[in-house]
């Protein structure tokens, strides 16, 4: 019930601001079947699933183990394929897994067809090495732009390629 009034309220004062919110990332990425359809019956079309991998199942508690797993396969890829493609869920929601989180200073490879990378970050990571960590962004947004030209890849926000596929 706190969720609802929660997503209730949020729309409220987006609307107040000409904002349609059709997308939900959930917070920590701990989400389930309640509450992907009440996101749902409050109108939201798409959510942030997570990688397919049982390394990024949701759970109540991460243990330091499956943390370092999780950390090593960031980097190097070691428990299956990052590229992923939105799928509609049981719950009428489109699901746009991530692929990889934005770790600043890090650069990544992408370009498999019909495939997606849904590549996130938090903006407040970005505080150290501020001038490395923007260009290590803008190396992989020129990257973005040369597939783009060469082979038509496209940049979606969730709720555009949510509507790509209803």
């Amino acid at each position: 019930k706190a969720f609802k009034s929660d997503l209730d309220s949020a729309n409220e004062s987006f609307n107040r601001l000409n904002i349609s919110t059709n997308s939900i990332v959930f917070c920590r990425n701990q989400y389930n079947k309640t509450s992907l359809n009440i996101a749902k019956n409050t109108g939201f079309t798409s959510f942030r699933g997570n990688e397919k991998s049982f390394l990024h199942k949701p759970r109540k508690k991460h243990s330091p183990f499956l943390r370092i797993l999780r950390l090593i396969d960031t980097y190097h890829d070691v428990f299956g394929s990052f590229f992923s493609q939105a799928t509609l869920d049981e719950s009428g929601l489109i699901n746009v897994r991530s692929s990889r989180f934005y770790r600043p200073y890090t650069s990544y490879y992408v370009l498999e067809e019909n495939k997606g990378f849904h590549l996130w970050l938090h903006p407040h990571n970005f505080g150290r090495n501020l001038s490395k960590n923007i260009s290590s962004l803008e190396i992989i947004l020129r990257h973005f732009r040369l597939l783009n030209q060469r082979h038509g890849m496209r940049s979606l926000n969730m709720n555009e390629l949510a509507k790509s596929k209803l």
